[in-house]
């Protein structure tokens, strides 16, 4: 099983990175797996999951994306999460964006992916995506 990101993957992050890099630091991009590693020893549960989302989460940048409503279970308190709208939280505004694969050659998804993140005011307003 290949656990890292596809090219295709990749190149549509950089993409929704730059579009967000205006005037503001320059956007990180975390591929998270999980099981981190094939043990019997370590905690695999989905509470250690949680755990270890959330100490990673909490170091990001106060304004951050996620791809993925089931991923978005780990990092946002809210029990019915909806794709497309902005959290806002202690550590900062997350945006719950569609999994990836949604807008990747979709250019109806892609505006409203760049649609969402403008209401969320998020990114320069001037990119396209």
């Amino acid at each position: 099983e290949d656990r890292h990101m596809s090219a295709g993957c990749r190149r549509f992050c950089d993409d929704v990175a730059f579009a967000l890099q205006a005037d503001k630091k320059t956007p990180s991009l975390i591929d998270l797996h999980w099981p981190l590693v094939q043990s019997g020893t370590i905690d695999q549960s989905a509470t250690a999951a949680k755990h270890l989302v959330r100490q990673n989460f909490n170091r990001l940048p106060e304004e951050t994306i996620v791809f993925g409503s089931g991923f978005a279970q780990y990092v946002v308190d809210v029990v019915d999460i909806v794709v497309g709208r902005c959290y806002q939280s202690e550590r900062g505004r997350t945006l719950v964006a569609d999994e990836i694969a949604t807008y990747r050659g979709t250019p109806q998804r892609k505006r409203t992916l760049w649609q969402e993140l403008k209401k969320a005011k998020l990114g320069n307003g001037h990119s396209s995506i």
